[in-house]
């Protein structure tokens, strides 16, 4: 039988790879929410222990829907952001939420019927 792999774990260990080697001071992740609950909360807690312990990065998560920052889509995501431990990012904090304000025509260049 052929072991496959997930080309969700192949994407994580290109992640993995890319923060050992580049080393920046910040980095910006965004996946489905429901990577935040997948197998009972053990996927998320592999991967905040891998960035946090293994790699030292603060991890920092939030459930944010885009529509709560004026842009139309309004599937929830889960956005992650990570400061290298050398970075002071102890006050870090996701912005307020902004109120909605674009119509779904104004993105089409013209009005609905």
């Amino acid at each position: 039988m052929t072991n496959i792999v997930p080309k969700e774990v192949i994407c994580f260990l290109m992640l993995q790879r890319f923060l050992k080697q580049k080393k920046p001071k910040v980095f910006f992740l965004e996946n489905v929410r429901g990577l935040v609950s997948h197998d009972n909360g053990n996927t998320f807690k592999i991967i905040s222990n891998v960035l946090e312990n293994k790699l030292g990065y603060s991890f920092y998560f939030k459930r944010v829907k885009a529509s709560d920052y004026g842009l139309s889509q309004l599937r929830p995501r889960a956005f992650m952001v990570g400061f290298r431990d050398d970075i002071d990012a102890k006050d870090f904090k996701f912005p307020d939420p902004l109120p909605y304000k674009i119509q779904h025509e104004s993105c089409l260049g013209r009005r609905m019927q």
